[in-house]
């Protein structure tokens, strides 16, 4: 099965399963935060050097491939945990 996203990985033995940028620890959602509180991406590359622009930019493809995917008719949607059928096709 081909990954539709190459740089983004849930592996239950790295950060308890949670989304993670591959063969780093950082969290998608805390990228997709930074980017919500304003930072750009440059200012997110310079704290995380580790990553690239192509990565950041997959984070946002990938929440917004979950939101498509989601029927939400009230706020409960907005808590859930998504698995890892997500990432792949």
């Amino acid at each position: 099965m081909e990954r539709k996203f190459k740089w983004i990985e849930i592996n239950p033995n790295v950060c308890h399963g949670k989304p993670v940028f591959r063969s780093t620890r950082v969290l998608v959602a805390d990228v997709l935060e930074m980017i919500a509180s304003g930072m750009s991406i440059e200012e997110i590359l310079e704290e995380y050097p580790q990553l690239n622009k192509e990565m950041i930019l997959e984070a946002i493809a990938l929440a917004a491939e979950l939101l498509r995917r989601e029927t939400c008719h009230t706020n409960s949607c907005l808590t859930k945990t998504y698995p890892e059928q997500f990432l792949s096709y």
